[in-house]
């Protein structure tokens, strides 16, 4: 399932985690969410050279839909959030 409104390409989201609990979701045009200290964020929140070393790719179907619905809502409550505060005079 990819990101709402968030993806320009037909490729699946990369989907990867590490041993902490730390999950990261990148889609082809270089957007990212981030689940770090028990929430998503937007954006890449670890440096490449962690990423590379300590994150490993989800190769599950049924646990890469459910992080990527899980950062989906994520996302759109922020954008929500956001949108509120921006909105306000």
């Amino acid at each position: 399932m990819p990101l709402p409104n968030d993806i320009t390409s037909d490729r699946m989201p990369d989907v990867s985690k590490d041993e902490c609990g730390n999950m990261m979701v990148v889609t082809a045009d270089g957007l990212a969410a981030t689940f770090k200290d028990g929430r998503w964020q937007p954006g890449f929140l670890f440096n490449s050279l962690n990423w590379m070393n300590d994150f490993y790719d989800v190769t599950d179907p049924d646990e890469k839909e459910s992080i990527l619905s899980a950062a989906a809502e994520a996302l759109r409550q922020f954008r929500l959030r956001h949108a509120k505060h921006v909105d306000k005079p």
